[in-house]
């Protein structure tokens, strides 16, 4: 199911192994049901405090013990997992502050995977705002995905969301997002600059969308911000 693998999407974002858009099976990894279950007792009890904090704050607490899981596997003490739990439930709030009471757990988990590339609260309300139209749920999670990933792979921060906030403004599909950010991996491996492989495709994806108006008072290039 498409729900699913959007949240698998934004779980993978989040907890740092790879955002992959092209929704490829990423929930695989640690199953849910298991995460906590494979951890040492006082780190279980540390991480259950934490989660007790992130039910009481309306966020999901699934994510914060896939994290400690992933800290046990990779060999890291309890105290170094708790505090990257801690962090993480940190990310999680400020994504809830910016992206509303009405969010998704899937929209937190892809807006806080926003927040650790170094975001903030301001820019979930601009992606909010810039994909109000779209109707369905978990309709934030692509468009956040992307934004995490771009600037993960170097690319300006502010390119990058003028990107996604102009792609998600002209009702761009899912499936363009994911090509937007499958396009620009392609040419950064060919060597070609983050930003000017992302404005590039940007304009291209701009083009080929139906127009609404907004663009017919100007070019696609000016849709996406300069330095």
């Amino acid at each position: 199911m498409l729900t699913r693998a959007l949240i698998a999407c934004a779980l993978a974002a989040a907890l740092g192994v790879g955002a992959a858009p092209t929704l490829r099976g990423q929930s695989r990894a640690v199953e849910p049901s298991t995460s906590g279950s494979t951890l040492p007792p006082a780190l279980r009890a540390a991480i259950d405090r934490l989660a007790d904090s992130a039910r009481a704050a309306g966020v999901p607490a699934e994510p914060l013990y896939l994290k400690a899981a992933e800290g046990v596997l990779k060999g890291a003490d309890d105290d170094r997992v708790a505090t990257v739990v801690a962090r993480m439930l940190a990310e999680l709030r400020e994504a809830r502050r910016g992206l509303g009471e009405r969010a998704t757990s899937a929209e937190l988990i892809a807006g806080a995977s926003v927040v650790h590339a170094g975001l903030d609260a301001a820019t979930l309300r601009r992606v909010r705002a810039a994909r109000a139209d779209a109707h369905g749920e978990n309709a934030l999670v692509m468009p956040l995905v992307v934004l995490a990933d771009l600037v993960a792979r170097r690319v300006t921060p502010a390119i990058a969301t003028e990107s996604v906030i102009a792609l998600a403004a002209r009702g761009a599909p899912d499936a363009e997002l994911a090509g937007l950010r499958s396009v620009v991996e392609s040419e950064i491996r060919r060597g070609q600059a983050p930003d000017v492989a992302t404005r590039e495709r940007t304009i291209v994806i701009l083009r080929a969308l139906p127009g609404d108006g907004r663009l017919d008072r100007a070019s696609p290039r000016e849709a996406v911000s300069r330095p």
